[in-house]
This record gives C-alpha cells, structure tokens and sequence, in this order.
C-alpha cells in the first residue's frame, strides 16, 4: 500500500469541544515517522498552541497494531535520516518543542523506539492491555537520543528503566501502569474513547490555573526547591493579580468582559510594566498616557512581555498626570 499524500500524514481534527485529536495516519508502516510525519506533528502543535479555544490534544497512531514504530528504517537507509526531526521540535517535529497545553498519548498499538519517546514527551498515556513499551535501539546498535534515554529513568524506578534500555527489551502494558508510566491501561477498541474522556476532565477545570501548574510540574526533575517554590508563588500570584485589580478598580464593564473569559482560558492577559531604561522602579517610569477625543493616547516603551504577543488585553502602567511627585500621577490602564 502507498503512503498517503504528504499532507494526510498526520490527520488534525476537533474531536469535541476544546480537545483536538492528532493522528498519525501510516497504518502501512506502523506509524512511523518520515518526513511528513515529522513535519505534520511540528504544524498540529502549532496550531494546538496558537488556537485558545483548545485545551487538550491526543495523539494517536492509525490502524490497529502501532502506535508508533519510531523512526522509518527506510528512510534511514536512504541516508534521509535528518528529514526526520525539525529544527523547532526535534525528532517527529514533537519531542523537543515547546509546549503550553496538555498532550494524552492514546497509544492502540505498540509504542516502541521513536514511538515510546513521543509517548514519553506527551504529559499522560492510555494505552491498549495488549501493547508492549519499549526501547530496541541497541538491538540495532542504535541509541534512544530522542530523550528515551533520560525521560525513561526518570518515568520508572531506575533499575527498570535501565534494564528496558540495556537489553532492549519491552514491557507489556500492565506492566508499565504498575511502575506508573502510563495513567490507564484499557482495551484497544476503548483506547480513543478513554483518552477523550480524560481529556474532558481536564478541561472540566480552568485551563489558565492547568497551563500555569503544567508549566511548574514539567519542570520540577530539573530545578532546585527554592526555584520551585518561586515558581509556584508568581503563578498562583499571576491568576491572583488578574482577578484582584480588576475587582479593586476595574470598572464593572471590565470585571464582567475580562475576569470569568480569562480565567476560564477563553482571553489573554499579559502585563506591561517594566520599561528599558527604568526598569520596574514606578519613580522612573516614562510612559505616558493623554486623553484625546475621549480615548487615551499611550507614549512610551515597555518589556516585552510573554503573552503580548497574542494577548486580548494588557494591565499597563503609565503616567497620566506628569505635573504630579516621581511615584503619583500613576494610572493603571485596562488596554485591549
């Protein structure tokens, strides 16, 4: 059987309200990953990552009995390894890329080599009873570098990651669920079904407050406890800080367009504050604001922020009475 077109590699669809299901669509060749598949996964991210409205994304493999056989050993063969990865994402366009939203690999089939190390790089798995787990590389004198080789330990007790990679063995799915690398373990014709339905509970719950928590968890193998428990402070004090300015002197046209849409993940906020000459010392800030024709006119420079980008509103500091001591004259404006 052909491969399909380029552009039906990887299939992208809206599987109900705020998840998106993303699959790989080579049952012929179990999954694996080519080019287009590389390069597939590396836009369906994007565009889970560019659209608000979704929350959640699964990924799946087509057909029954892969999902995902890791690297196409032709393709390999053929000396096209490097079409393999992205320089954005890595190996599949996937495991190195930066990521904001939540991933559940919904694995039917077998998730072995390049197909373990995508499952590793999503945040939770529900897997098939009868799929196996594994890392063959060195069977191939090959080596897991598209992170099998430290995600693993760091999923398992070490002696059980270290015996999957020494040997090359895999591991069934019971297995796996009793060491805690995947979440749910049900029958492949219930794989898809119990992914969504994972899905909708996390969606059931504020997606800003879900974002802020993954971006600290995803971390934490890697920082100190000091850092982390900044980390954690200026997330909880972000969400805070939204609601709390609005409530204390936001207008009610404002707490009612900005507080319940933000919190729930449907709008943006970013903050501009900092400025680069003054810094974030309020005495020094520069920026000013003027009213013309019964709007205000902003002059100034700030920090770029993340999420001003894209964000559907901006708290900004700025000075609207010059005329005033270093620290008053300070308004903090609603911009959107």
């Amino acid at each position: 059987m052909a491969d399909p077109p380029n552009g039906d590699a990887v299939l992208f669809a809206l599987a109900e309200p705020h998840v998106a299901l993303v699959t790989i669509n080579r049952p012929e060749a179990r999954n694996a990953v080519n080019a287009a598949v590389a390069a597939g996964l590396e836009a369906a991210l994007e565009r889970v990552e560019r659209d608000p409205e979704i929350w959640v994304a699964v990924l799946i493999g087509a057909g029954p009995h892969a999902f995902c056989a890791g690297a196409d050993l032709k393709e390999v063969s053929a000396g096209r390894s490097a079409t393999l990865a992205t320089e954005k994402g890595g190996f599949a366009g996937f495991v190195r890329a930066t990521r904001t939203k939540l991933w559940i690999a919904a694995a039917q089939g077998h998730a072995l080599a390049g197909g373990l190390e995508l499952l590793l790089a999503c945040d939770l798995a529900v897997v098939a009873e009868t799929a196996t787990l594994g890392l063959p590389e060195v069977k191939r004198s090959l080596v897991a570098a598209a992170g099998g080789v430290f995600r693993l330990p760091r999923a398992l007790p070490k002696a059980v990651a270290l015996q999957m990679i020494a040997t090359g063995e895999p591991i069934p799915a019971a297995r796996a669920a009793h060491f805690g690398l995947v979440n749910e373990v049900v029958p492949a014709a219930e794989v898809q079904s119990s992914a969504l339905a994972l899905a909708r509970k996390v969606c059931a719950n504020a997606p800003m407050a879900v974002r802020e928590s993954l971006a600290i968890a995803r971390r934490a193998a890697d920082l100190d406890q000091d850092t982390l428990w900044e980390l954690s402070r200026a997330a909880g004090q972000g969400i805070r800080m939204l609601v709390l300015t609005l409530l204390e002197v936001g207008t009610e046209e404002q707490r009612e367009r900005w507080i319940g849409p933000t919190v729930r993940g449907e709008a943006v906020w970013c903050q501009g504050y900092s400025e680069p000459e003054a810094g974030s010392d309020l005495a020094s800030l520069r920026t000013r604001a003027a009213v013309e024709g019964g709007h205000f006119v902003i002059n100034g420079q700030k920090i770029w922020t993340s999420s001003a980008h894209y964000a559907d509103m901006m708290f900004l500091l700025c000075r609207t009475e010059p005329g005033m001591p270093r620290h008053e004259g300070i308004s903090y404006l609603c911009c959107r």
